[in-house]
């Protein structure tokens, strides 16, 4: 075979492989500026990006339940995030944190405590449980007067008013 054929078909290979480079590169770069969230400032905004966290643990709940009989995890609070956690299904720490509070998040492969979870989780649902059922919901104390709700079929929605607990068990 001629060198020359041999050295130019490598030479368009590496061409083609440089541009898909830089075509995945200024993708991702679109990206993270398309999907950049810049932290939240007031406080309607901050309800609103905890109500974002809570759909999304709702997300990987529901994930977490279609491997596992379409059962939630058993455990109640941050023992029962701990499952996604643990399982990959959300490894996030951040996601587990209000926006509204000073809270740390963890580290490393550090168990999920409610000491570093800012949600109440309620263990033990399942897919068949009624769809309105609460299944996470805000701490008291993250928002005042305030708190976001997440129900065992996918729905996050805010309850204003001192009682807003009490709303949640009707």
């Amino acid at each position: 075979m001629d060198k020359k054929k041999i050295l130019g078909g490598t030479l368009i290979s590496l061409k083609i492989i440089f541009i898909a480079i830089g075509v995945s590169f200024i993708f991702n770069a679109i990206l993270s500026v398309v999907y950049w969230r810049p932290e939240p400032k007031s406080e309607e905004d901050k309800r609103d990006y905890c109500a974002s966290k809570i759909k999304h643990i709702e997300l990987a709940l529901k994930q977490y339940a279609m491997d596992f009989s379409d059962c939630f995890p058993p455990a109640n609070g941050a023992a029962g995030l701990e499952y996604l956690r643990k399982y990959e299904y959300l490894a996030d720490y951040a996601v587990y944190i209000c926006p509204s509070t000073q809270t740390a998040k963890g580290k490393g492969k550090q168990p999920l405590t409610e000491d570093i979870v800012d949600y109440v989780y309620v263990g033990g649902l399942n897919e068949k449980s009624a769809p309105n059922t609460p299944i996470l919901y805000d701490k008291p104390g993250n928002h005042q007067d305030f708190g976001n709700v997440g129900t065992v079929d996918g729905a996050a929605k805010g309850i204003a008013g001192k009682d807003w607990m009490k709303e949640i068990r009707k």
